[in-house]
């Protein structure tokens, strides 16, 4: 009876948080175009290279102390309270003495990074408070709290779009208005929840409680670094390199392109939950059997938004973003890439064997760099994207042979997986020149329509067969 409930919440737990996933990055999607129309190039690209500094710092400074709950609520479960507010008492001092850390070293890498004093204060107190956030967010969702969950995340995100919207129409200064409009709801719920939780300093266990979060957070950094500048330097680099517009165009194509990446986050939450069921049971037919449905129908997605990227870059940016059209369809193909290497991590963390994971991340992270180094100054900001689909591409391959090492890659059906894979390359290439031919778009088009609605059919007749 036990094991029912918890399986009802966790199945109504993944429902919401699946829909207030698409919900909130749709408020995102549709404040896009007015941000993009309200601020210069220069201006949106600032703000986004300022945002992926943001992230990686974030990543440093908080150690994503928060993945410590996954085994705290077992070891701490008679005093969890304490160990969290022991929690956020480590996040203030680690953002105190980072703060020290970063005034002492940025003047001499001021002119590198772009930051100001300033700049740097609201990240550090981002840094503090959206790491509040996100410890109430877990304990919520390990105690299936999906109301709360949902809540925060819905009022986050409507609050920064209205304030940032009133910000950058107000401020002479758009970057440093929409970057306090993002600031000042972080900053406002996390106070009400430090408020809420009544924060106290009478805890002896203080010294035990920061060992046991460090020794578990400590290794996951260079993890959750490497995975954060793959996705991020990019823009810091570009903004450092060819300036704030260019970083405008990458940035505006990256956020078009991440429309997959929307699909991926959610329909995971779902995946993920049955792989680890069917791989319990060991029924390694079922996962095999639905590679082909999985990475075919993610396949048709992909081409169905590089086919439509001209007309999604006009309806985010206008006529201005529109050089940026070169950069979706890697953007695309890497994000395909980066949901298949999802699907081996699945495996990798349902057996506990994530040791390797670290090193994939790390090995894919330098080669992005290094590759941006060597070709951004040269071929300008398009090569990001090709660096860092180049970089996916090896994330993957390497993910594979970790899986493959601990002996689960005859789960998933290789030869598809690989199919489909050359398909998103090969297609990528014709759609790209498809983008100055219309007739040969349209036909593309309706090609992937047809498909598109055969797939459905099958998933109808089988589902139909089956009950």
């Amino acid at each position: 009876m036990h094991l029912t409930i918890g399986n009802n919440k966790a199945l109504k737990s993944g429902i919401y948080y699946t829909l207030s996933t698409f919900l909130i990055k749709g408020i995102t999607f549709i404040s896009t175009p007015i941000f993009t129309r309200l601020m210069s190039k220069d201006e949106f690209g600032l703000y986004n290279s300022f945002i992926s500094m943001q992230m990686i710092i974030y990543t440093v400074v908080t150690l994503s102390a928060e993945a410590s709950l996954i085994s705290a609520k077992f070891d701490f479960k008679k005093r969890i309270h304490e160990f969290i507010n022991s929690m956020i008492w480590l996040e203030i001092f680690l953002c105190l003495l980072w703060s020290a850390v970063f005034n002492i070293v940025l003047p001499f890498t001021q002119s590198r990074l772009e930051l100001s004093k300033t700049q740097l204060l609201y990240i550090m107190l981002y840094c503090l408070f959206f790491q509040i956030i996100g410890i109430e967010q877990t304990y919520n969702q390990f105690t299936f709290n999906y109301k709360k969950t949902v809540i925060i995340n819905v009022l986050l995100a409507i609050i920064t779009m209205a304030l940032s919207l009133v910000l950058v129409c107000v401020c002479e200064d758009k970057v440093n208005g929409r970057i306090i409009g993002g600031l000042l709801p972080v900053i406002m719920i996390g106070t009400y929840l430090v408020i809420k939780r009544k924060i106290g300093l009478a805890y002896r266990e203080w010294v035990s409680d920061w060992k046991y979060i460090i020794k578990i957070c400590i290794p996951y950094v260079p993890h959750l670094l490497s995975i954060t500048i793959l996705s991020s330097m990019d823009r810091v680099m570009i903004n450092s390199i060819c300036g704030a517009e260019d970083t405008a165009l990458y940035s505006l194509a990256y956020s078009c392109g991440g429309i997959l990446s929307i699909f991926v986050q959610a329909v995971n939450s779902a995946y993920s939950p049955w792989l680890g069921e069917k791989l319990e049971a060991k029924d390694h037919s079922a996962i095999y059997k639905m590679t082909k449905t999985y990475v075919s129908g993610f396949l048709i997605i992909a081409l169905g938004i590089m086919t439509l990227a001209p007309e999604i870059l006009l309806i985010m940016g206008g006529h201005q973003y529109q050089a940026a059209i070169a950069v979706m369809p890697p953007v695309i193909i890497g994000c395909y890439f980066q949901f298949i290497y999802t699907m081996f991590v699945n495996v990798e963390q349902y057996s506990k064997k994530t040791g390797g994971m670290a090193a994939a991340t790390v090995c894919a992270a330098l080669l992005n760099f290094v590759l941006n180094l060597t070709l951004i100054p040269r071929y300008g900001y398009a090569a990001a994207a090709y660096t860092t689909l180049v970089s996916y591409i090896v994330l993957m391959l390497i993910h594979m042979l970790l899986v493959k090492r601990i002996k689960l890659l005859k789960v998933y059906n290789i030869k598809t997986i690989l199919s489909c894979c050359g398909i998103c390359c090969f297609a990528g290439c014709g759609i790209i020149f498809s983008y100055q031919v219309m007739v040969l778009r349209i036909i593309f088009l309706l090609i992937i329509v047809f498909i598109f609605l055969l797939y459905i059919k099958k998933i109808w007749d089988v589902r139909r067969k089956s009950s």
